[in-house]
């Protein structure tokens, strides 16, 4: 599952409106990435 925080890492730079309408969704990965990098691997 590592592999998704990388994804999510440049889907961030690559997404300017990320910050609003995807993150309830499919790139609520992304959007966390900054808060969540230690939590995904806690989840994991």
């Amino acid at each position: 599952m590592r592999n998704r925080s990388v994804i999510a890492a440049v889907s961030v730079s690559e997404a300017p409106h990320f910050e609003g309408a995807d993150l309830t969704g499919a790139n609520l990965t992304g959007a966390d990435l900054e808060n969540a990098t230690a939590t995904t691997s806690n989840h994991l």
